[in-house]
């Protein structure tokens, strides 16, 4: 059975799926409240699920990560943000997103 998992309410999120036990665990929510070009605007506030991640992949040994640290890469598609600033100074864009990295680390700053 496929399962709707935004209909709770919960935005976009990032799932990690066991293939063993099939048990699907939710590793990150998608912040919508981060929007780039800072002057565009996201025209489906409120809906949940239209922003997107994409392209997962499990970058670890390529970077000096602490002992059992997973470090992933991934694109966020920020469907329906528009009319930020795009290069040339327009404000053509169709739309955002963000490349991103993913850790289990507590605080990959310090």
């Amino acid at each position: 059975q496929l399962n709707d998992f935004s209909s709770n309410g919960t935005e976009a999120s990032i799932w990690q799926l066991d293939p063993t036990t099939l048990i699907a665990r939710r590793i990150a929510i998608i912040n919508r409240k981060v929007i780039l070009p800072t002057d565009a605007v996201d025209r489906k506030t409120g809906e949940t699920g239209t922003w997107e991640s994409t392209g997962i992949l499990d970058v670890s040994r390529y970077y000096s990560t602490a002992p059992a640290e997973t470090l992933l890469i991934l694109a966020v598609q920020a469907h329906y943000v528009k009319g930020g600033l795009t290069i040339g100074g327009n404000q053509q864009l169709v739309e955002s997103g963000q490349l991103i990295f993913l850790t289990n680390k507590p605080d990959p700053l310090k």
